[in-house]
């Protein structure tokens, strides 16, 4: 369910129905939401790489005026459609790499075809996460991992030399007097997990 509220008594769904909503995003006036949206079964399937079937899962973007609640479908056909972001009046999001095959994972970052735009422009091919862009939708920042091995717990750099900077595995924890760090061993809680302990430089 996607709701809107500037105090707890102005609060109310904007959506409803059988369909999972989620990576909402204002529009520049504030008038309307674009998200993506999917069937409970594609939804499971976009966050489960153990899903398993012959076809990747289906999501589309939908833009929702706030005051109205007129929807407008901004995409159709199949594949993995997800984190819409306004560039000006229209929207970019991210699809899903069109040879991704349910309960495989091929690469260290979520399958990625690249960014696509609804007005119609040339994709950004690359692998691409939590894209966003300047408020003049000329310039784009994102994240991408470059390790593939795993765990990648290293000292990487620091910005500022009071701290020391740790890339960790999954759920880091460090231990009261920061002698120890704990980590996951594999990439998110559905894998094949355990639990290891290292000194807090990894």
């Amino acid at each position: 369910r996607l709701g809107c509220g500037a105090h707890l008594s102005a609060l109310r769904r904007l959506t409803s129905g059988d369909a999972s909503v989620g990576g909402a995003a204002w529009s520049r006036d504030n008038n309307r939401f674009a998200f993506y949206e999917a069937s409970r079964a594609d939804w499971r399937a976009m966050g489960h790489d153990s899903m398993g079937g012959p076809s990747p899962a289906t999501s589309q973007i939908v833009s929702l005026d706030v005051r109205t609640g007129a929807r407008e479908m901004l995409t159709s056909g199949p594949g993995r459609k997800y984190l819409p972001k306004w560039v000006g009046d229209h929207v970019a999001y991210m699809r899903g790499d069109v040879n991704e095959k349910r309960g495989l994972r091929q690469r260290v970052n979520h399958l990625s075809y690249g960014v696509a735009f609804t007005d119609g422009r040339q994709e950004v091919r690359g692998i691409y996460s939590n894209v966003n862009w300047s408020p003049d939708a000329t310039r784009m920042v994102f994240h991408r991992a470059i390790e593939g091995t795993w765990p990648p717990v290293v000292r990487t750099f620091s910005r500022d030399p009071q701290f020391n900077l740790v890339r960790t595995g999954i759920f880091p924890s460090y231990s009261a007097d920061g002698g120890r760090l704990m980590s996951n061993t594999a990439f998110a809680a559905q894998y094949p997990n355990s639990i290891m302990v290292m000194n807090p430089d990894g």
